[in-house]
């Protein structure tokens, strides 16, 4: 649901509440709208003033916020730890490159 008809639904259309004298079609595109214009002074809207479809929504962006943040540290742990062992057997490859090096000399 756009901003804008949450606005509305809470706000209400009055001509009062309407930017511009009460002239929507004085502003052009609703994402540049500010609550100033939209409200015509009055105070901006808060979780209480929603609806509790809306609330609902807001509940569930945080969950999903909160699952996305918990996976994300999980996966940075786990690259971490790989990384850590591919260093180890890179660190390994060069130690046995070295190794075959120094017989190859001693060979020839």
């Amino acid at each position: 649901m756009p901003v804008i008809s949450i606005i509305q639904g809470t706000v209400g259309n009055t001509e009062s509440n309407m930017p511009s004298g009460g002239h929507w079609n004085a502003l052009k595109e609703p994402k540049y709208w500010s609550m100033q214009q939209i409200c015509g002074g009055m105070k901006s809207a808060s979780l209480k003033d929603l609806c509790p479809e809306d609330k609902r929504r807001i509940a569930n962006l945080i969950k999903e916020l909160a699952r996305v943040s918990e996976e994300k540290e999980v996966t940075e742990e786990r690259l971490k730890a790989e990384q850590e062992s591919f260093e180890k057997k890179i660190r390994q490859l060069e130690e046995q490159n070295e190794l075959i090096i120094k017989e190859r000399e001693d060979i020839l």
